[in-house]
């Protein structure tokens, strides 16, 4: 018996790219975001993400901390092996500038 191809990730992708562009035309318009995922689709998008995660284990560290500055994450990692990770996103329509420039 053949193993069936694994579609989860790309369906935890694609549905992740569907989200995001639902949410950014309702910024653009100015309504009340209205998506509410169930446990099956973020069982889907989380998923998508075991690849992305082996990926970018992979990754030079300084593309990682710029991607990761830009996504608003920051991790601290603690020397008995724990691993801390924050999110704070920047709302897109709010601009990231500091005295002395933006970042």
């Amino acid at each position: 018996m053949r193993e069936q191809p694994v579609t989860a990730p790309e369906v935890g992708k694609w549905m992740a790219e569907t989200v995001q562009d639902k949410r950014r035309l309702e910024n653009l318009l100015g309504l009340e975001p209205t998506t509410k995922l169930t446990v099956d689709d973020v069982k889907a998008m989380i998923a998508g993400l075991r690849d992305i995660t082996l990926s970018l284990a992979l990754a030079d560290p300084a593309i990682k901390a710029a991607a990761y500055a830009e996504l608003g994450v920051t991790v601290t990692y603690h020397r008995e092996g724990r691993a801390l990770v924050e999110s704070r996103p920047q709302p897109s329509d709010v601009a990231d500038v500091r005295v002395g420039g933006g970042t």
